[in-house]
């Protein structure tokens, strides 16, 4: 399955160098094969040379190219600069609609397409419902995990099975938490400025109330959302990144989204396919039924 055009020229802009000085070189292939049908043949030609570019010297002056920005942003915008993390969130939630186009929507169902290293994965299907009803699920898989917010279960034929899964509870609120993140207790705060391939932003660190701390990178141009550092589970960086915002219903949303997992796995990517707002969903596709109204 091909790509929308507009997001195959995203992912090729990030394979230039944008993630270079952040991820491994192999988060870079994996932009490279979501691009075409014959993701198998490009990995067998680049394969063929045995002695690419010095990827540790490329990255080590994408790094001090990123320095370098920061510090000129900083002392060219003394006056300007956030004085809180609460500012950085107030500018992002703007650019991304605002909590007026939040308050007007109660139900949200995004699809995905699914991609890996190998190629296309599968489609995914990601459920929300206002207050934190959310439900993720693979096209086909017969097993769905599903949180109110609070709880997790593993949803399948055998019936649900409450687990300990914070890694899905993060992905409750449809607006990332940013429009009143202290009704569950999450505390934000302002670490600095940071440039990412050359492009100076805003990092704020997020604690969330299990203890786990996630570091957010805000571009300070457009405001938005662009990359999460994060630990996955507590033992390793875990790295997302946010491209191709788009208008939807009177929001701005990412419609490609790219996650790296050091060690742990391959890294792999979503595109975002389509959105609906406000359909109805029904309580049985986030609560046991001995809950159900």
């Amino acid at each position: 399955m091909k790509l929308h055009a507009q997001a195959i020229s995203t992912i090729k802009g990030a394979i230039h160098m944008r993630f270079v000085s952040r991820l491994p070189f192999v988060l870079i292939l994996v932009a490279i094969l979501a691009c075409s049908d014959s993701g198998m043949e490009e990995m067998g030609a680049l394969a063929e040379p045995s002695d690419g570019p010095d990827y540790a010297a490329i990255q080590a002056r994408a790094r001090q190219r990123n320095q370098e920005a920061a510090e000129n942003f900083r002392r060219e915008n003394q006056d300007r600069l956030p004085a809180s993390a609460e500012e950085v969130l107030s500018r992002h939630l703007a650019a991304i609609g605002g909590a007026e186009a939040f308050d007007t929507i109660q139900t949200m169902v995004l699809r995905f397409t699914a991609h890996g290293t190998s190629g296309t994965i599968g489609d995914l299907v990601r459920y929300h419902k206002k207050p934190l009803h959310y439900r993720q699920q693979m096209t086909g898989s017969p097993r769905a995990g599903v949180t109110d917010g609070r709880r997790f279960w593993w949803v399948g034929p055998e019936g649900w099975e409450e687990a300990d899964e914070p890694g899905y509870v993060i992905l409750a609120s449809m607006d990332n938490y940013v429009v009143d993140p202290g009704r569950i207790g999450i505390r934000h705060e302002l670490v600095g400025v940071a440039a990412l391939d050359n492009d100076p932003g805003f990092e704020v660190r997020r604690t969330w109330p299990h203890g786990q701390e996630d570091v957010l990178f805000f571009s300070a141009v457009s405001g938005l959302l662009t990359g999460v550092r994060s630990p996955y589970p507590l033992m390793a960086q875990s790295w997302f990144s946010y491209w191709d915002y788009r208008d939807v219903g009177g929001l701005r949303l990412p419609f490609v989204h790219i996650r790296s997992m050091g060690e742990l796995g391959p890294p792999h990517g979503l595109v975002l396919k389509s959105v609906e707002i406000n359909l109805p969903l029904p309580d049985s596709l986030f609560l046991p039924p001995e809950e159900r109204g």
